[in-house]
């Protein structure tokens, strides 16, 4: 068998483009529609300082995966890419169940991945293919709580420049990898999932058609290990507890981080930006309607004068104005072709 090399053969990169480009005549295709009226909710208190701080934002990719299938969603909160979606031919799903079955022998870690080498050295499988196979061994060590073969796929995967979302945020047979870990009950691989996420994502994974979050999983779970299993009932009761208790922390963490990361952009808006959106909040006099209208409008006034300004006030409106009239202000902008972050 040919020796494994650390990672998987580097991949082509490529351009996209993302939204629409800017004509001459951009403003004048701005037509508002009709919105009904409601209250306005209240404006989120804002703390102005002296101080100013840059802020690093990483965008999702709009790119087609390499299967030709569009990632695009109907707009609403920012998230990543979705991950692959495996939908191997029946030679390919027999290859990797009998490299790594639900039961019986296990499979040494080395002859797994040995067996992907020769498959990513195999001229007749694409490169995209060869993803999807890798997403479903990825799977079949998670359902076995395979750990360090788990540890080992992540690793080589990242260091052959593929995307991690696209193996961490994975389907295979209706489930994705965090549902496979916490179905196990597998404290490792669910750590491994939360630490290799660069958005924090996973936690809040639900099942694409049961419509259960991982908590709802890691419970069903370990109802069916004890079941199973009653004279170690004990022990795994523990080990899904500490599940729980990991995933629950993490989730506070990352809420805690984010309303952190918000404070500390509400901090930095200058005294005149914060003036500017007052005056169009009091000027529409409790109409969302009029606030939408105005604020769009100032945008795209700002945007075709001077981008670097249009993106500080499109940032000052987000921490102002409540979530609901930003979200239709940010996809009235979007459908314009004016992409602010």
């Amino acid at each position: 068998m040919s020796s494994f090399q650390g990672s998987f053969a580097p991949v082509e990169s490529g351009f996209v483009t993302v939204g629409r480009k800017k004509s001459n005549n951009f403003k004048s295709k701005i037509q508002l529609k009709p919105m009904a009226e409601t209250p306005i909710k209240p404006i989120k208190p804002i703390e102005t300082t002296e101080t100013t701080s840059s802020v690093t934002v990483e965008l999702p990719s709009d790119a087609k995966s390499e299967d030709n299938s569009s990632s695009s969603r109907p707009r609403g909160p920012r998230r990543p890419p979705s991950g692959i979606f495996v939908n191997l031919g029946p030679e390919w799903k027999k290859f990797v169940r009998d490299l790594i079955p639900n039961k019986s022998s296990r499979t040494s870690d080395e002859t797994v991945m040995n067996e992907i080498s020769k498959v990513k050295s195999n001229s007749s499988v694409s490169n995209f293919e060869f993803k999807k196979i890798v997403c479903m061994i990825f799977h079949q060590a998670l359902k076995t709580d395979r750990n360090t073969l788990v540890d080992k796929i992540i690793g080589c995967w990242s260091r052959s420049g593929y995307n991690i979302v696209e193996l961490i945020d994975s389907t295979y047979d209706g489930c994705k990898p965090m549902t496979q870990a916490c179905w196990s009950g597998s404290i490792y691989c669910i750590q491994r999932l939360t630490a290799s996420d660069p958005s924090g994502s996973v936690l809040h994974t639900v099942h694409p058609t049961k419509n259960e979050t991982i908590l709802d999983t890691l419970l069903l779970g370990k109802n069916y290990a004890i079941q199973k299993d009653p004279a170690n009932a004990l022990f795994a009761a523990d080990r899904f507890d500490k599940c729980e208790k990991f995933i629950r922390t993490s989730m506070e963490r990352l809420e805690a981080s984010k309303a952190s990361a918000s404070q500390s952009e509400s901090s930095v808006i200058s005294p005149e930006l914060k003036e500017s959106i007052d005056g169009i909040v009091e000027a529409a006099d409790g109409s969302s309607t009029a606030l939408i209208d105005q604020l769009t409008l100032k945008l795209v006034d700002l945007f075709l004068e001077d981008q670097t300004k249009s993106t500080e006030y499109f940032k000052a409106v987000k921490a102002t104005v409540a979530s609901d009239v930003f979200d239709q202000v940010d996809s009235r902008l979007k459908d314009e072709g004016i992409e602010l972050n």
